[in-house]
């Protein structure tokens, strides 16, 4: 017995909060609440807590209770995990949550539900093409995402920027046209950072960026002139008309906020 207990206090418990009225941390060893979208820097900081923990041989034991929410999130935290990291097929980690299969909700955006499953099918292919790789500290910036980078653009207040194919693809919401005397390229407006068309074109052009374009309502909102004098293209997919949309630095800038990324 005494064998036994010894063995049993050399596993690692890891006990996640997860808080249902709460923002998401950007501070690492936080998890963000049940039923906000799963993240790839959440992904990425619980799979080098799992590699840290393990380093030693040590058995890791997460702890979930019975919430639903909390429940799902920690599935697809440890399922990620088993993709990206040990190589486990997407088919069998869904073979072994199957049990609770009851507790795990999926994340529903207008009317479409994404799953867990869905979610390690997707990890699966990315690492099947070498976009994710957590398991090198240096990575191949033109195949791969570089998790530092990821995280940094990730922040509200640098962007955001979320890189989906390394080399080829960027995500970032519509800019805005700021003031002629905001040189900075940002703007804080009621707890809201906005981002100018100069800002993301500096950025651009690190990237190597050839092309943006403008999707979805209002996305033709703002001046283009910073991304053409820098010789990137704008292309505008048609879609419907939103009608006049208010310009967020018309309000009172947030002063308090201010600081520079």
């Amino acid at each position: 017995r005494r064998a036994m207990r010894m063995r049993r206090t050399r596993a690692t418990f890891l006990a996640p909060t997860v808080l249902a009225d709460e923002s998401p941390s950007e501070d690492a060893g936080s998890i963000a609440p049940a039923g906000l979208p799963f993240k790839l820097g959440h992904m990425y900081w619980f799979c080098q807590l799992m590699m840290d923990a393990r380093s030693d041989g040590r058995t890791v034991v997460v702890c979930a209770g019975q919430e639903p929410g909390v429940v799902t999130w920690l599935a697809l935290l440890v399922g990620a995990y088993l993709v990206a990291c040990e190589g486990v097929a997407a088919a069998d980690v869904e073979a072994a949550a199957a049990p609770m299969a009851h507790l795990l909700r999926p994340h529903v955006v207008d009317g479409r539900e994404l799953t867990a499953g869905a979610c390690w099918r997707a990890v699966a292919r990315a690492r099947s093409l070498g976009w994710v790789d957590f398991t090198r500290d240096e990575v191949d910036i033109d195949a791969s995402i570089d998790m530092e980078e990821y995280l940094h653009y990730d922040n509200p207040v640098n962007g955001p920027i979320h890189v989906v194919i390394p080399g080829r693809l960027l995500v970032l919401p519509c800019p805005v046209d700021l003031p002629p005397d905001q040189r900075s390229g940002w703007l804080d407006v009621g707890g809201r950072r906005y981002f100018g068309c100069p800002y993301f074109a500096d950025i651009f052009a690190d990237f190597g960026v050839s092309t943006v374009l403008r999707c979805g309502p209002g996305s033709d909102c703002y001046d283009p002139a910073a991304f053409q004098a820098a010789g990137i293209q704008v292309v505008s997919l048609p879609g419907p008309d939103p009608g006049p949309l208010p310009s967020a630095p018309e309000l009172a800038p947030d002063h308090a906020a201010h600081r520079r990324p």
